[in-house]
């Protein structure tokens, strides 16, 4: 998990690459920076779908000086889903 979290401190951080599009028009793409973990006194960020992958987007729990993963239920109770919502596969 350490590994991962050194991974994640990468991204948190302010993003900036010039980029030239097919026109040739010639732009900046940037990313804001971000907390690289959650304040659980806060509401928490946006869940986006790439949540299965370690990226900047990531959510980050840090208690008593160490890092972990929200689970599966804490992030269903943040959108408001019940329970072991996403246990089950729904057919």
């Amino acid at each position: 998990m350490q590994q991962e979290l050194k991974n994640l401190l990468i991204f948190v951080v302010l993003k900036k690459i010039n980029r030239t599009s097919q026109e040739g028009y010639e732009y900046t793409y940037s990313e804001g920076g971000m907390s690289p973990y959650e304040d659980i006194n806060l509401p928490g960020r946006t869940m986006l779908t790439s949540e299965g992958t370690t990226n900047r987007s990531t959510h980050w729990l840090k208690i008593n000086n160490r890092y972990r993963f929200l689970t599966p239920i804490e992030t269903e109770r943040l959108q408001s889903f019940p329970d072991n919502w996403t246990k089950y596969k729904k057919s």
